[in-house]
């Protein structure tokens, strides 16, 4: 097995989203302390690259892509024992992290949730499942 470039900053408790050849890792909790640091590999060039930064540090969120040019991240924890419902996209393009609030989003049927998984399965829609949440925990 070939060794690759090591990440730019430790990770755990991270969630990562895969993209047209390049691996997006989002959030992380070390030294019982959560980050919103956020990092891309690009897998041809073998080379890490630190991007923007989650707008609510947390570890553990649910990400999808979206249609290719944005990642949705979802929920996560602040610490070990807070969930928050937190959504926020990343603008590939763009280099930035927005939260999401307001009347566009409905969270009256979602459980926030920690290290859950999310996929986008139609042209407007992404599906949550699976996790912890504050009522399983």
């Amino acid at each position: 097995m070939d060794e690759k470039s090591s990440m730019i900053f430790p990770h755990a408790d991270h969630s990562l989203c895969a993209i047209e050849g390049f691996i997006y890792v989002v959030g992380t909790f070390v030294n019982s302390q959560v980050y919103g640091f956020c990092e891309v590999y690009d897998i041809q060039k073998d080379q890490w690259k630190q991007i923007d930064s989650l707008r609510v540090a947390r570890s553990g969120v649910a990400l999808s892509s979206f249609k290719n040019n944005y990642i949705f991240a979802f929920g996560g924890r602040i610490d070990q024992k807070n969930i928050v419902d937190t959504i926020e996209c990343y603008d590939i393009s763009k280099n930035v992290w927005q939260e999401i609030t307001g009347p566009a989003i409905d969270k009256t049927s979602w459980i926030p949730g920690y290290m859950s998984l999310s996929y986008q399965i139609t042209d407007n829609e992404i599906i949550i499942f699976g996790g912890k949440s504050a009522l399983t925990q």
